[in-house]
């Protein structure tokens, strides 16, 4: 965990989890930003109609959470789907990449999915990913996954260090 950037060691202190500053969350989401455009072009290179099918019923349940007003339920079915996307992409690296920056960032991620109206708002671009990946449209799915990373990046612009 420590070689992840997850927990800091300190003399006397033992290990703490290390606290990142919204600033280096902008900038995970940035390097995820380009790791998640390839990895939703390549499912929808890869997905069988089994996974289309899956995906479907994933933004169905994420839209019965929102309506639910259920903020923790989105939020676990969000991680589902992105896991999802890159288990179906096939590939590793990439993916492996993305995990490792989702862990980094996990606190700042449970806050985005907790506001208000937020979930509302990211499960239409969820949609729209599902949508192209399962068309099979790899521009269109990566386009879809920069429109979501963008508005997540916006949100965190406008936090800025001050929570």
């Amino acid at each position: 965990m420590e070689s992840e950037g997850l927990v800091v060691r300190q003399p006397n202190r033992g290990a703490t989890v290390r606290r990142i500053s919204v600033s280096e969350a902008i900038e995970i989401t940035e390097a995820r930003a380009a790791l998640e455009r390839l990895i939703a072009a390549r499912a929808a290179k890869h997905a069988t109609p089994s996974d289309r099918d899956e995906l479907r019923g994933i933004v169905a349940a994420m839209r019965d959470a929102v309506a639910l007003e259920d903020n923790s339920r989105y939020s676990e079915l969000n991680r589902t789907l992105h896991g999802r996307l890159r288990e179906i992409a096939r590939h590793t690296v990439a993916a492996d990449l993305v995990h490792n920056l989702r862990n980094r960032a996990v606190s700042h991620q449970y806050r985005l999915a907790m506001m208000p109206g937020r979930p509302t708002e990211s499960l239409e671009q969820h949609a729209a990913i599902v949508e192209a990946v399962a068309d099979g449209d790899e521009a269109a799915a990566g386009a879809a996954m920069d429109a979501h990373l963008g508005s997540v990046l916006d949100v965190l612009s406008r936090w800025g260090d001050v929570h």
